[in-house]
């Protein structure tokens, strides 16, 4: 008997995964039902594991990935334009080591190495996933993981106390770092890492659009910059769907000329150049399509 109601419906996931055969989608949640502490019965987990050697390869692959993607974290974190940019390059790989820990627990002493290797190069980059603490979707993230599961994940354990000098890396990682946490506190609506050297911070307010479904259940999210260079115009930005409040992935989306499924993360992904010119400001969503209303435009 599962006693576990399954709040974020991974064990709904599994069986989903199930129905298609794929191994590595099947492997990949039953490690989410693993890491979220899901209630399994002896059948599905059986079900789950017997494709396993099927799907070794393919998680094996991704893990060399994820790897790689933890090495360039510092360079890419620096590279972002702006503060919900860089944010959510470390909620992805907050989100991929705790997969990779499932993994683990699923697969064991075949990918141990890997999910090792993993976890040192993200270790390298503590002090920038730390300024995610304090945030709503690291605390919300946190909470989703049962604490006897969470409690010895560094991870999800992260703290923004002050550390001495000596342990941070050099004066110029520090100078980002508290730029970043400073920028968050004072101006959460500024755009860009230097938000923090601003005087003024009108000159840089960003227009937040919120769109909801009849039902209420539904939003969107679309932050337009102030100002934008032709070449920023050119630049990919997110439109982030949620249903009750949670990322909602393969969902189809039409906002002006585009008309896209959300990725995992519950975004399409949107030029400024391409939108402005024939766009009226209504969204779509779902199929059939339902027009939800601009609810808020600040």
């Amino acid at each position: 008997m599962i006693t576990n109601p399954d709040p974020y419906g991974y064990r709904l996931d599994l069986q989903d995964a199930l129905a298609t055969s794929k191994a590595a989608k099947i492997v990949y949640a039953y490690a989410r039902c693993l890491i979220h502490g899901s209630s399994l019965d002896s059948d599905l987990k059986a079900q789950a594991e017997g494709h396993i050697p099927n799907a070794l390869p393919q998680i094996k692959a991704e893990l060399k990935k994820w790897i790689e993607a933890a090495r360039l974290l510092g360079e890419r974190w620096d590279d972002a334009d702006e503060i919900e940019e860089a944010d959510h390059l470390l909620e992805g790989m907050i989100e991929l080591r705790t997969d990779a820990e499932g993994l683990e627990k699923a697969i064991g002493e075949p990918i141990r190495e890997l999910v090792n290797q993993f976890d040192r190069e993200l270790l390298v980059h503590k002090e920038l996933l730390e300024t995610l603490v304090g945030t709503n979707w690291y605390t919300n993230y946190c909470e989703s993981i049962p604490v006897e599961i969470s409690q010895p994940l560094w991870w999800l354990n992260l703290t923004d106390e002050p550390k001495p000098v000596g342990e941070l890396f050099d004066a110029e990682f520090k100078d980002m770092v508290a730029r970043v946490q400073y920028a968050r506190k004072m101006f959460p609506s500024v755009v860009g890492m230097l938000a923090a050297d601003v005087s003024d911070e009108a000159d840089f307010q960003v227009r937040k659009l919120v769109w909801r479904s009849p039902d209420q259940l539904g939003e969107a999210r679309f932050n337009l910059p102030p100002k934008t260079t032709a070449e920023e115009e050119k630049a990919l930005r997110p439109v982030q769907i949620f249903f009750d409040k949670k990322p909602k992935a393969h969902v189809l989306v039409q906002l002006g000329p585009y008309q896209e499924q959300t990725d995992e993360r519950g975004r399409i992904w949107v030029t400024l150049e391409k939108l402005r010119p024939t766009w009226n400001g209504r969204l779509y969503v779902g199929t059939p399509q339902v027009e939800w209303i601009l609810e808020r435009d600040s």
